[in-house]
């Protein structure tokens, strides 16, 4: 993660897809508050308490009305594609914790913590291992197939212009390393293009992003109707 320095000393934080306005003063990450940000304290704040370790702590609201987060030391890939398998299978162990802590937070077997947004961008690597999520704006009680589909969408690059032979291969190895059972695997090429459609809808028809995320789902869903046949003898016939 690219830093830079400010006079008062506070270090501006970039690198990866860094909201803006982020900073760090000592140990401590200093952000702004999101309209989600009561509810991504509270199931911080949760996560403390059941000892997942794998998330920032909330400390609370400074001076200027920031939230304060505990730093999380390491780096955060500036784009996708730079990651390997191995660190996605591991990765996938991490949010099968995440999710399985959720029963005690919400007391449903159907409804889980889903981070919404488990993009590599949003993972802070510590000698090459995922260490901790950030950015927890976008947290909400889902299914866990909302946060799979987009992990297996982004970390294997799915709409890269020269996408890999044996992406199904490896997204059925990730979905084995986080134990997927078949009321997530049923249907799952379909569930990839529902959570590639919530991605462009969650982007305003105002925003200068609007049309680049519009292509990058076009490609994306392309792709997997391009490979559903493979999808559907690897995975949704477990």
């Amino acid at each position: 993660m690219r830093m830079i320095t400010r006079e008062d000393s506070e270090i501006l934080l970039k690198g990866g897809r860094t909201t803006p306005g982020v900073a760090k003063v000592g140990n401590t990450v200093r952000r702004p508050v999101s309209k989600n940000g009561n509810f991504a304290h509270r199931v911080l704040l949760f996560l403390e308490r059941v000892h997942f370790m794998h998330s920032p702590r909330f400390l609370g609201i400074d001076a200027l009305g920031r939230e304060i987060l505990t730093f999380m030391d390491g780096t955060v890939p500036d784009e996708l594609g730079s990651t390997n398998d191995m660190q996605l299978f591991d990765f996938m162990k991490i949010v099968r914790a995440l999710h399985d802590s959720s029963k005690e937070l919400i007391g449903s077997n159907h409804l889980v913590i889903c981070h919404g947004d488990l993009s590599p961008c949003n993972v802070v690597f510590r000698d090459g291992n995922a260490s901790a999520i950030i950015d927890w704006d976008g947290v909400y009680f889902g299914e866990r197939w909302e946060d799979l589909t987009y992990i297996c969408w982004l970390w294997i690059n799915l709409a890269n212009h020269s996408p890999r032979m044996d992406a199904v291969d490896v997204m059925k190895r990730a979905l084995d390393c986080y134990g997927v059972d078949k009321t997530i695997t049923h249907d799952f090429s379909s569930k990839l293009m529902r959570r590639m459609d919530k991605a462009l809808s969650d982007v305003s028809m105002l925003s200068d992003q609007y049309e680049r995320v519009g292509q990058w789902v076009m490609e994306s869903k392309r792709w997997v109707i391009e490979h559903q046949h493979e999808i559907q003898s690897k995975i949704e016939l477990i």
